[in-house]
């Protein structure tokens, strides 16, 4: 009870402080060209919010926070199985909170906090065995946001590793659906984007933690068993790294992805921590410390 009190905290002081940054934020080209001339869900989840609270930057912010608020106590929910320990839970949705990627997101008006809300629904249904809820909410993503026929195109892979033939079978015809309606540009004279790539997932992260999350990606590569988390973070990471030999890759359309990835992270790292003796541990929570200390930093620079 103590612990999900904390959350309810963590997420009230963190959409306040949202809700103060909505303050320093006023609507971009990109924003504008969503709100008056697209024709998608988040235009219209835009429009809806401004006809209802009235043409301002916090009608048409709000809806994101609030999904971002949902997502949170989603993504607490998800990372349970990985994160035995209360204090791991709690350390793991506070990075959450504060990764720039996440509050981003969380901001601006875009589908990443779409991808990241259905995403963790999917996750948190299909963890607890509810697979028909799991894959109703993976049919409803199809009319939200083109960047899940990526998580389509994942699912598929993942499914024949499992022999899950019901999800093959799902995943695919999604895939094919989303592709033929959206489609995925993969055209053009290759070009090497890989360094601008990396670049951006370590802002979206910060340095460390993307750094962190590549060894942690690799770690379970080679020596855990791969869960569904792990089939979806690493494989959104691969397939962006080999598109970006060929073209500049739509990181919103990836970054989700492995924003979720954080419970596998925290778990790494407290284990290595807690495998050692205390005597050893001071780097541990030293890194730590500074970790929380420059989210917090960037969050104050991002408002």
């Amino acid at each position: 009870m103590r612990e999900i009190n904390y959350i309810f905290l963590i997420i009230a002081i963190n959409v306040m402080v949202l809700l103060y940054g909505v303050s320093m934020l006023s609507i971009s080209y990109y924003e504008a060209q969503i709100f008056f001339y697209e024709k998608g869900f988040v235009h219209h989840l835009v429009n809806l919010s401004c006809s209802i609270f009235g043409q301002s930057d916090y009608a048409l912010r709000v809806p994101f926070i609030f999904l971002h608020a949902l997502s949170t106590l989603l993504f607490y929910k998800v990372g349970e199985p990985y994160l035995k320990r209360e204090i791991d839970r709690v350390v793991s949705v506070l990075i959450f909170v504060l990764l720039p990627g996440t509050v981003s997101a969380a901001l601006l008006v875009n589908g990443v906090s779409l991808i990241i809300f259905f995403t963790l629904l999917f996750l948190f249904f299909y963890q607890r065995d509810d697979k028909k809820i799991a894959y109703v909410v993976l049919c409803l993503a199809l009319f939200v946001d083109r960047g899940f026929v990526i998580l389509y195109f994942l699912l598929f892979f993942y499914a024949i590793v499992k022999r899950d033939n019901v999800l093959i079978a799902l995943s695919l015809l999604l895939f094919s659906v989303s592709f033929y309606f959206f489609g995925y540009e993969v055209s053009g004279k290759p070009k090497n984007f890989f360094l601008d790539t990396f670049g951006v997932y370590a802002a979206i992260f910060s340095p460390f933690i993307f750094f962190y999350f590549v060894y942690t990606m690799y770690r379970i590569l080679i020596k855990k068993r791969k869960t569904v988390l792990w089939w979806i973070s690493f494989g959104a990471f691969v397939c962006s790294i080999l598109l970006s030999f060929r073209q500049k890759v739509p990181i919103e359309s990836f970054a989700p992805y492995l924003i979720i990835s954080i419970p596998l992270l925290v778990r790494t790292f407290l284990n290595s921590y807690r495998v050692r003796l205390p005597q050893h541990r001071k780097v541990y929570k030293v890194l730590l410390i500074f970790v929380l200390f420059l989210e917090a930093l960037q969050l104050v620079q991002l408002i």
